[in-house]
């Protein structure tokens, strides 16, 4: 009964498989993508906190209680570590960008492809023995020998 049902049900066409590896390729592309903008939303919270605490030392100390040169050094220094994390964060998400659209204009140019070359022939069935045949090709059925009508 199986094999008779995977004669009678069509196989998934070439552009049913593009379309599915496009949405797919775009899925994985926008999940990566949001990944890498949440790492970057992250460090980027990271350093605008560094930043407070630095507005909030001087604000205290603005009456002459004297500016720490040693937190600000450090402040300043995660502050550069920071900063150079959002821009390589940057960077990898202008290559992933850059890869996935590369790759879904390469995927969609073959479906355009696809639609644009001539429609087969959909392939008709045996009535006695459900043998998938090609109409005004098969004359006959290749399983049982009828006829092909």
């Amino acid at each position: 009964m199986d094999g008779m049902l995977r004669k009678i049900l069509p196989k998934e066409t070439p552009a049913k498989k593009l379309q599915k590896e496009i949405k797919a390729t775009e899925f994985k592309k926008q999940s990566l993508l949001s990944a890498v903008q949440t790492e970057i939303r992250e460090a980027a919270g990271k350093r605008d906190g560094i930043l407070r605490q630095i507005g909030r030392i001087v604000y205290e100390r603005r009456d002459g209680g004297g500016l720490p040169e040693e937190t600000f050094a450090a402040h300043f220094a995660e502050i550069g570590a920071l900063d150079t994390q959002i821009g390589e964060k940057e960077v990898k998400s202008a290559e992933i960008g850059a890869r996935y659209d590369e790759e879904l204009l390469l995927l969609k140019a073959q479906l355009a492809a696809l639609d644009a070359s001539p429609p087969v022939e959909a392939p008709s069935f045996c009535g006695h023995c459900g043998q998938k045949f090609t109409p005004g090709v098969d004359i006959f059925c290749s399983e049982c020998g009828q006829k092909a009508e």
